[in-house]
């Protein structure tokens, strides 16, 4: 897997404490969703200025936070 990931020119993000900072700073939206998982990856993009190329509609909810590419 990891092969295949550097040789479509991606790179594994390590998690930062900068990351772990912004965590605290997206919302929990308890009633529609609940999974940490998905804030860290937010957080993440957040700190490090990317943008988030998703077709799970729920990284919607953070459209005022992150730039979401819809896949």
């Amino acid at each position: 897997m990891i092969t295949l990931i550097e040789k479509d020119g991606f790179e594994i993000s390590p998690i930062k404490n900068e990351h772990i900072t912004d965590f605290n700073d997206v919302a929990l939206f308890a009633d529609q969703h609940k999974d940490p998982f998905y804030r860290l990856i937010i957080a993440t993009a957040i700190s490090e200025n990317l943008p988030i190329v998703s077709a799970d509609e729920k990284f919607k909810l953070y459209v005022s936070l992150i730039n979401l590419i819809e896949a």
